[in-house]
């Protein structure tokens, strides 16, 4: 069914009190809400980041339907007490907005495993597919989270799909899912485009090592001033197309 453009309204309550605005945005036979755009200079177009500190509720001026999306409001900012008052009241915990994701999508991609298992445990859809194809169970690898991985499958969630138009395979037990927890972890040993290891020994064992399991190619060696020391560093290609030294003092 071709979206239909609606006007809407609603309130943000904010530190300051609680702020009057309109809005436009466009639903669908499904319900879900997208493109929204506030009247209010200054502000964001309802995009929910870690800091703010939003209730929202939006009305359909046209219906009247009321849309509660305090569940991603927690999914957010890891406040349960928002998910629960929501659910007290009965709304849907498996509303879809901005890219058709749902609450569970927003907590899988922030990393905010309590409020994901809660939305679950209380009838939120384990397996939903966005616009994009993403799951949260696909959010969640991609963040490096194997317990929520691990919750989700065991709750249904598939671990192939396409995402993006890409197959793609997460399963926890595969090379594929193995790589990517290890990427992650490598990654963030990088300071300054560069992974230094204390001798050359860990280099050896555990660097070299790792960025062949990961797919990481390398492509030739140099010698460089770093520190007050001389490093001998190993110039890789990433799979994300990034350069990295790798080295050692010498």
């Amino acid at each position: 069914m071709p979206a239909a453009a609606f006007q809407g309204e609603g309130f943000l309550k904010l530190p300051s009190g609680r702020i009057e605005f309109s809005i436009s945005f466009n639903t669908d036979g499904s319900g879900a809400i997208n493109n929204f755009v506030t009247r209010i200079p200054g502000y964001e177009a309802l995009e929910l980041g870690p800091n703010d500190i939003g209730v929202l509720f939006i009305k359909n001026q046209s219906t009247g339907q009321r849309f509660d999306c305090r569940f991603h409001n927690s999914a957010v900012s890891g406040d349960l007490s928002l998910a629960k008052a929501a659910l007290n009241d009965g709304a849907n915990i498996n509303l879809r907005i901005k890219q058709n994701a749902t609450a569970l999508h927003w907590a899988a991609a922030r990393g905010n495993t309590a409020v994901a298992r809660w939305l679950v445990e209380h009838g939120a859809d384990p397996d939903p597919v966005d616009d994009l194809g993403w799951t949260p169970l696909f959010l969640a690898a991609d963040e490096g989270n194997g317990g929520l991985v691990n919750f989700l499958k065991a709750k249904g969630a598939r671990t192939t799909g396409v995402v993006n138009g890409r197959q793609i395979s997460l399963d926890p037990q595969t090379t594929v899912w193995k790589k990517a927890v290890l990427l992650r972890e490598l990654m963030k040993r990088v300071t300054e485009g560069k992974i230094i290891s204390a001798t050359k020994e860990e280099h050896f064992q555990n660097i070299v090592q790792e960025m062949n399991l990961v797919g990481a190619a390398r492509r030739s060696s140099t010698s460089e001033q770093f520190s007050g020391k001389l490093h001998i560093f190993d110039i890789y290609d990433m799979p994300d197309g990034t350069t990295i030294l790798a080295g050692y003092p010498r």
